[in-house]
């Protein structure tokens, strides 16, 4: 029936009426949008469509699509920018940056690197703002707890040492001085906060992992307040002392923790080991039948066990796309795997990486990670398409030399890679040439200036709204969705009017 029908649209244009006959036959499409549909295609709006009006509306919607695409990915590809001023080298890292955290409520980015140093830079001009040794050990990780009641700094250390740092905005002269440290049996690796229901209350937990493949999770006030109070400030508490504010402690790899997250839709901890395996484990569901503290493998409700690299999983990051929760693994088999995290299936292998990808960094909003391989290659995947959308080379590129850890932030929309000191990448600017404006289909973005006119279209159920910028946007009256937008760049809109078959736009 498509090929008669195709064959009839050949011979001769086709109606309104002939048109959603034919069309309502092959496509379960309801008679009023397949109406719309025709007045779409009907470009010289005759009444008829011909067979080169179907084809041009075919290809330009292809085309549109294509473009559409390609230009969405290529806003979001990072360019470094320029420093204003060589970094002094007092204020640089003497050893490569492993950390970088961003502290919005100070505008604060803050590194930590094997050299034993903590320094905090000017989120804005990346300028150095302070430096603060932690020790002669290396900081193997670090995390802000960011409760309003906490406000800290826990940094973890090779010498089996927890510290913590002031960072309240109350008094200027304690930020980021030295608030009390605490000891460890065992070896601290990775550090994840966040707040968890406990008793019917929200209670800010501090999770550890460490090198016997056990998670230990404390409750973090207590455990702020048991190292200021047990303790004389620079002597580390012993770990008797810090048992008291342990919520509990979950056994679960057979080797090193490397990793560790939070996803709070599922309820559950992500943990990732030296013994190549992914534990999604189940928070809300604990029992601690022996009263010991500690919750062993058949006290513990495991969601998935997630089984795919080879050797030891180095990096994990979770994110949300298209409503899935998804993670993304590194694993020093070189192989970045894409996991949901719902079902336990493995999604996809992101192929690429010469070597292991020793950061992973998530950018939620654009549905992408950001990974940095260890011989400093930089690339950008879209997790929607499972695409790699851009590389850049270690190889001619100054400001990803001897990178060690990139963060991306979603409050200012920008990459930041750590090799010494911080460089800043910002998303590239894109140009369109004209006739790919009048030819594609941009994503919602709204409008950003002030509105000159709204018009409403009866024949589409639709509502155009266009700014000072020349941007017109049209949106679907009924679910309130941008279903696209077109612009006259360089050019100032000030009315726009439908002619008399209210099939046609005219702006001025």
């Amino acid at each position: 029936e498509g090929a008669e029908d195709a064959d009839a649209l050949g011979e001769h244009s086709l109606s309104l009426r002939a048109f959603t006959s034919a069309f309502s036959r092959v496509l379960d499409v309801p008679r009023h949008e397949l109406a719309h549909l025709f007045m779409k295609i009907d470009h010289n709006s005759d009444g008829y469509v011909s067979w080169d009006e179907f084809l041009s509306f075919v290809v330009l919607n292809d085309r549109g699509r294509e473009a559409s695409r390609i230009m969405e990915s290529a806003q979001q590809m990072f360019e470094p920018q320029p420093k204003a001023a060589p970094t002094a080298a007092a204020a640089a890292h003497r050893e490569r940056i492993s950390r970088v955290l961003y502290v919005s409520a100070k505008n604060h980015y803050v590194t930590t690197s094997n050299d034993g140093t903590v320094r905090v830079w000017d989120a804005t001009t990346l300028d150095h703002v302070l430096t603060t040794s932690n020790g002669h050990s290396w900081i193997t990780d670090a995390v802000h707890l960011s409760d309003l009641s906490l406000q800290k700094l826990a940094v973890a250390s090779a010498d089996r040492v927890i510290s913590f740092y002031e960072m309240s905005q109350a008094d200027s002269k304690k930020k980021y001085a030295l608030y009390g440290r605490m000891s460890t049996l065992d070896l601290p690796l990775c550090l994840c906060f966040w707040n968890q229901a406990v008793g019917g209350l929200q209670t800010p937990v501090l999770a550890c992992g460490d090198d016997t493949g056990s998670v230990v999770v404390y409750s973090a006030r207590d455990l702020v307040h048991t190292v200021v109070h047990e303790g004389d400030g620079k002597r580390p508490v012993e770990p008797g002392f810090s048992r008291k504010a342990r919520l509990f402690t979950l056994h679960l790899h057979s080797d090193w923790v490397t990793a560790i997250s939070h996803v709070a839709p599922l309820h559950a901890l992500v943990s990732a080991g030296m013994d190549g395996v992914i534990k999604l484990t189940d928070l809300s569901r604990q029992a601690d039948a022996n009263g010991d503290g500690v919750l062993d493998r058949d006290e513990i409700t495991t969601l998935h066990t997630l089984k795919g690299h080879a050797k030891g999983v180095f990096a994990i990051a979770t994110l949300a796309v298209g409503g899935r929760q998804l993670c993304v693994s590194s694993s020093l088999d070189r192989r970045l795997i894409v996991w949901n995290m719902e079902t336990g299936d493995e999604m996809a292998h992101l192929e690429g990486h010469r070597t292991y990808a020793q950061s992973i960094c998530p950018d939620e909003g654009n549905e992408q990670v950001i990974t940095l391989g260890a011989d400093q290659e930089l690339r950008v995947w879209d997790l929607a398409s499972l695409a790699c959308v851009q590389v850049v080379p270690a190889l001619g590129s100054e400001a990803l030399a001897g990178c060690g850890a990139c963060y991306f932030n979603a409050q200012h929309r920008c990459l930041v890679t750590g090799a010494k000191d911080l460089t800043l990448w910002q998303p590239r600017k894109f140009f369109v040439p004209i006739d790919v404006i009048k030819a594609t289909s941009l994503a919602p973005r709204g409008h950003k200036v002030p509105l000159a006119c709204v018009l409403y279209c009866r024949l589409y159920h639709l509502v155009l709204s266009a700014d000072e910028a020349a941007v017109v946007c049209v949106w679907d009256v009924r679910s309130g969705r941008q279903l696209f937008r077109f612009e006259h760049a360089g050019a100032r809109l000030t009315a726009m009017a439908f002619d008399v078959t209210g099939r046609r736009l005219l702006t001025g």
